[in-house]
């Protein structure tokens, strides 16, 4: 697998959901990185939306909005 790899690779959304479930001081930041990035599915940026929702009530206004 490092051979094709890396030794290092970038979070998969799915590690990025765990985190901010877990209370992810950047969670914010990534939430919104996934909701406006295109290229994720619907389904992930409708989830990631909730969890603004949920996690952000204050903040996500501007974006929800």
């Amino acid at each position: 697998m490092t051979e094709w790899y890396g030794k290092s690779r970038k979070l998969n959304y799915g590690a990025i959901i765990a985190e901010i479930d877990k209370g992810d001081e950047k969670g914010f930041e990534k939430l919104t990185g996934i909701i406006q990035d295109e290229l994720f599915p619907p389904i992930l940026r409708a989830t990631a939306l909730f969890k603004l929702s949920t996690f952000y009530p204050d903040q996500s206004n501007s974006i929800l909005s």
